[in-house]
């Protein structure tokens, strides 16, 4: 079975080296220039009265971009530069919370969050504040913190 893939595998690299050594090289070449047939111009033709005006927004400059015509610049006259007001919003860096249960006093009733802030296991009970993180509910599922005036409520 072996010889006979092996002669089989010849014969096949062999049609591909003739066909690209001798069929390839004794086809003529045409040039694209032989089929193209020159266009009939008809003495009534006018030449196009529009003209393009390109001003659109770069989406990589983020600004207007107006039609080059040789070595001017086409501006249109109503054009006027846009002056863009950005809000800077001043975003908080929260400590990486993690919620980890619920501790229950059964004499007393007092309950206390377990509380992963950066990596620092804290027991914490409500209104008490460490790393500026202040608990302010605690449920079991979820407690509600704040950081320096930002609420929001971490499940576990």
């Amino acid at each position: 079975m072996t010889y006979l893939l092996l002669v089989l595998v010849s014969i096949i690299w062999g049609i591909i080296f003739y066909r690209l050594v001798f069929v390839s090289s004794s086809e003529p070449v045409l040039s694209v220039n032989e089929h193209i047939l020159p266009l009939k111009q008809t003495s009534n033709s006018v030449p196009d009265s529009f003209s393009i005006f390109a001003n659109y927004r770069d989406p990589f400059l983020n600004k207007v971009v107006y039609a080059q015509v040789g070595n001017k610049i086409k501006v249109p006259p109503t054009a006027t530069p846009v002056i863009k007001t950005e809000k800077v919003i001043i975003q908080l860096k929260w400590p990486t919370l993690t919620y980890g249960g619920i501790i229950k006093n059964q004499k007393s009733g007092k309950q206390f969050a377990m509380v992963n802030i950066n990596g620092q296991e804290n027991i914490m009970k409500v209104g008490d504040t460490v790393s500026g993180i202040q608990l302010l509910k605690v449920n079991m599922e979820s407690i509600e913190v704040s950081f320096e005036k930002e609420k929001r409520v971490v499940s576990k």
